[in-house]
């Protein structure tokens, strides 16, 4: 796979975020290989793929603003699994930094995604990740894959693909538009350009709205009003959202 790496948004992205595709490219040959096709939701305003461990189901969020994709100690040990302590790795949380475990699971899938016998980290923390939550797949893996996200029909199509700069590449929307994003401090980001000034923007699959930070709001010469500012216009590859008001964070 491509080093460089690129975002398609389809035309009503910011106001609905109805699909997500990220993808890679180099020139050549285009041969792409389809990994599987994931049943995904929104649950307390984050995207969660729904999967099955060992006949039982379970529940991942996908987290393209986290670094480290980790399962819960406690939820793998109720399935009788016993994650095994890795030396000289932490995991930071909450609590600050703390002991990884690994783990290897006999028969893991989330829709026609099929992680049979994999090997997965562990968090040592029992209140690293949210109560019935199986896990968190994070930038380490997705940054490997192609993905596209389609909220409006419940579903994600994950893919690798190798020398594929000038062909489409999405999954459903041939319609997308076209934005570069790359990754930043185990984040995908990308440039917006508010009012004529660029940006650098996290997508975050986790978060339940677009905000702007205080940083940028000061970059703007914005000072919020009720928590929030109004903008003239707002840019993403060929897309432009004209008065938007975002909140501040």
């Amino acid at each position: 796979m491509g080093q460089a790496t690129t975002i398609h948004l389809p035309r009503l992205f910011l106001a609905g975020a109805a699909a997500l595709l990220l993808a890679s490219g180099t020139a050549g040959a285009c041969e792409r290989a389809d990994l599987g096709t994931l049943p995904v939701s929104v649950k307390d305003g984050a995207v969660h793929a729904e999967g099955m461990l060992d006949g039982q189901p379970v529940l991942a969020r996908i987290a393209t603003a986290t670094a480290t994709t980790m399962l819960s100690r406690a939820a793998v040990s109720e399935r009788g699994y016993r994650p095994l302590y890795v030396d000289k790795v932490k995991i930071t949380g909450p609590e600050g930094p703390a002991a990884a475990f690994s783990v290897r699971l006999d028969d893991l899938s989330f829709g026609s995604w099929n992680l049979t016998d994999s090997h997965w980290l562990v968090s040592g923390q029992a209140t690293q990740l949210t109560p019935g939550l199986f896990g968190v797949i994070g930038t380490d893996q997705l940054r490997r894959m192609d993905m596209e996200i389609d909220l409006a029909n419940g579903r994600m199509a994950l893919w690798q693909h190798s020398a594929c700069a000038d062909h489409v590449l999405s999954h459903w929307d041939r319609n997308a538009l076209l934005a570069e994003i790359r990754e930043s401090r185990g984040q995908l980001v990308t440039t917006v350009v508010v009012d004529g000034v660029a940006l650098e923007a996290v997508i975050d699959t986790t978060s339940p709205s677009t905000r702007l930070t205080a940083e940028g709001a000061a970059k703007l010469g914005l000072a919020a009003a009720d928590g929030s500012v109004s903008l003239g216009d707002l840019t993403l590859g060929d897309l432009t959202v004209r008065n938007a008001t975002l909140g501040v964070a």
